[in-house]
């Protein structure tokens, strides 16, 4: 085939192409109708519309559910954050280290109500909203499940109420309600067990389980419950109670002078929770102020208080069973204890082999003996005349030391002999027997002051004349160390111009 023919047959194919493509361009319009008619045929209007609409809200819904799900577990992540935030950032206090203060002006009190049988120890959470500061009050059944704390003022939720060393959870209570303390406010806040018969079946199947084996006194923490004690209190002083309240007093310590000590209960109570103001010179002498007892029963007693406070050497401690009402301090009761002067005594002896007892009582309340005889000058003697009972004995007592007696006369059966000159009373004590007095006996009384002026002057003239021996023997050794008179030249003073020509 020629170069020409190759030519020709390429032209005619390049033309059929062109053929081909312009009738099938003018063939889409007509093929896309019968698209269109098939298409409106098959599927109407009716049915299109709703299988769509359908579709569109199934999709909807199931966007709704999704982004619902979503947000609930973002939700939950940001609830659980902020939880552990907040636990992470609050401050725990122990409430026994609270003291009251500018900031900490405000005061809760918090009382579980608990059997007296049941005997556990439990503590109480209670958190300052704002500050994220958390209060830890122990409850412990010796303080009668009673704490108080001094916090800021601010909003407050009981957060948590459990008990020590309880890792099972069996005992529910009660929670207060949330609160608000403003400046210098206080509240007291009371929980309970939510299940108390539960938790009193229980203590009761114990105490039946404990009747039955036999334990010691230390392994069996319920013997005993229900066996009242007495309550006591140790003092080394007489102390006197007036009102109605039960709670006991006592005084300790060693004083560095005489004191009339009056407590007056301003807020009654137990320890923990009452307040008391107190003076160290009787009714009329200065008043403390108001003083909080602390949950230990304690307080240091201060002289010369709303002056100069100074410690006195003296100790109250007040003693109440919670569990008593009749044992607890009542408002405006007094308790007083006269302190005699440490540097005076009433010193009383007894010579014989009797049997009986001798003690000095005043005639008038509010007076006291050591000073009624130093200030008259008595110095009391009884001898016994004839031995034998009170009612039968014979004795004559004497003022003066000894030197006159009164007339002799029967000791009262009471055992008692009234001295109103000096406003003391006598009193023999002792068992009923044949040798309570011995004949021959002798019984004195006198009030001793120790003086230690005396003492005071003869240190001081010691140290004086201790004194005047070392300076003299110290001077003596500085006048040794100096030269003595062969040491010494004297010349006569020639100005330096004047030896120079001297020496030309």
């Amino acid at each position: 085939m020629t170069e020409m023919n190759i030519k020709k047959a390429g032209k005619v194919i390049i033309l059929a192409g062109c053929l081909a493509g312009t009738v099938l361009l003018q063939s889409l319009p007509v093929m896309a109708a019968e698209m269109e008619e098939t298409r409106q045929e098959n599927f109407s209007p009716e049915t299109e519309e709703p299988a769509e609409v359908e579709e569109q809200e199934m999709l909807q819904e199931a966007e709704t559910v999704e982004t619902g799900e979503a947000e609930a577990v973002q939700g939950e992540k940001e609830e659980s954050r902020e939880a552990e935030e907040t636990v992470s950032d609050d401050i725990y206090i122990d409430a026994a280290a609270t003291m009251p203060d500018e900031r900490r002006s405000c005061q809760i009190n918090m009382t579980a109500l608990l059997p007296d049988e049941l005997r556990i120890d439990l503590y109480a959470d209670v958190r300052n909203v704002s500050a994220h500061t958390v209060y830890r009050l122990p409850l412990y059944f010796d303080n009668g499940y009673m704490q108080r704390c001094f916090v800021e003022p601010g909003e407050y939720t009981v957060t948590n109420i459990g008990v020590y060393d309880d890792s099972t959870g069996k005992y529910a209570f009660v929670f207060p309600e949330d609160f608000v303390l403003s400046d210098n406010e206080a509240v007291d806040l009371f929980t309970m067990l939510a299940d108390e018969e539960a938790v009193q079946e229980e203590i009761d199947e114990r105490l039946r389980n404990n009747s039955s084996v036999e334990e010691s006194e230390e392994s069996n923490p319920w013997e005993g419950l229900a066996e009242d004690k007495e309550l006591t209190v140790p003092s080394d002083y007489e102390v006197t109670h007036t009102g109605t309240g039960g709670g006991k007093v006592g005084i300790q310590g060693e004083a560095v002078r005489e004191h009339e000590i009056v407590i007056r209960i301003e807020k009654g109570g137990i320890p923990g929770i009452m307040t008391v103001k107190y003076s160290m010179d009787g009714e009329d002498g200065p008043w403390s102020e108001e003083t909080a007892v602390p949950l230990s029963g304690s307080i240091a007693l201060f002289e010369d208080v709303g002056n100069k406070a100074k410690e006195s050497g003296m100790t109250a401690y007040f003693s109440a069973d919670p569990r008593d009402p009749e044992s607890l301090f009542a408002d405006g009761d007094q308790y007083s204890a006269y302190i005699p002067d440490p540097s005076t005594e009433l010193v009383i002896r007894h010579k014989g082999d009797g049997a009986a007892a001798l003690v000095v009582r005043e005639l008038v309340k509010g007076t006291h003996a050591f000073y009624l005889l130093y200030e008259s000058g008595c110095a009391i003697r009884v001898e016994v005349l004839k031995g034998g009972t009170f009612g039968d004995a014979v004795v004559y007592v004497s003022m003066d030391g000894g030197k006159s007696f009164m007339e002799q006369m029967i000791l009262p059966v009471d055992g008692v002999i009234g001295l109103p000159e000096i406003g003391v009373e006598l009193v023999f004590t002792g068992s009923d027997n044949d040798s309570l007095m011995t004949a021959g006996d002798t019984y004195s009384v006198d009030a001793v002051k120790e003086d230690y002026r005396p003492l005071i002057i003869g240190v001081t003239a010691f140290l004086m004349i201790v004194g005047c021996i070392l300076y003299g023997m110290f001077r003596h050794y500085m006048l040794q160390q100096l030269p003595s008179a062969s040491d010494y030249r004297i010349e006569p003073y020639i100005p330096f111009a004047q030896r120079e020509r001297q020496e030309l």
